[in-house]
This record gives structure tokens, sequence and C-alpha cells, in this order.
């Protein structure tokens, strides 16, 4: 999962093209803040990474979820 966030918040759309099918799981949330994978890419504005995620079905599922502030991915 660690591998997931990192290359989310960083960027790296083809390493998560490599971890979405190996089994990294998009849906799991962070204890305290709420973001999802899909959010923490959304808030540093990397497009391509969001065009990977949205592309599984897994990370889909997300899209309406909310962070402790009741934010969304899309907001």
């Amino acid at each position: 999962l660690f591998a997931l966030v990192y290359a989310c918040k960083k960027g790296y759309s083809e390493l998560v093209e490599e971890l979405l099918p190996a089994g990294a799981d998009p849906t799991v949330a962070h204890a305290q803040t709420g973001r999802n994978v899909l959010m923490e890419a959304c808030v540093r504005g990397h497009l391509e990474t969001v065009k990977v995620l949205l592309q599984h079905e897994r990370a889909r599922r997300v899209v309406n979820a909310t962070d402790s502030l009741g934010q969304t991915a899309l907001v």
C-alpha cells in the first residue's frame, strides 16, 4: 500500500500502472485524514496519475468518498 500512496503523491503514473494489477488497493484511506490515493493524486495536480487510477474499477469506487474534512477527490 505504501508504494501506491507514494507513487500517487509523486505522480509516478507508470508505477501506479504496475502496482494496481499486482494487487495494490486504491480504496484504502489514511486513518487520520481519510484521504485515498485518488485524492492524493488530485490534490497534487497529477493528472496522468488520476487518469491511470480511473482506468481501474476499484479506484473508481472511491471517486465520491470523502476525507475527514468532507471533501471528495473532485473538489
